[in-house]
């Protein structure tokens, strides 16, 4: 089955369209790894205090 011009140009277009919802699924998931990062070292430094009771 041979495509289109149209079916070529929809292709492309969703084909960006994924590239863009997966760049920003990326850079999601890097803000909630550095955000559970910056948790767990609160939670470190405040055992840390806690331990010197």
């Amino acid at each position: 089955m041979a495509l289109s011009a149209a079916d070529i140009s929809r292709l492309k277009s969703l084909t960006s369209l994924v590239a863009g919802v997966d760049r920003k699924l990326l850079q999601l998931q890097s803000e909630s790894n550095r955000e559970v990062n910056n948790r767990n070292k609160y939670v470190q430094e405040m055992n840390r205090i806690h331990a010197k009771r």
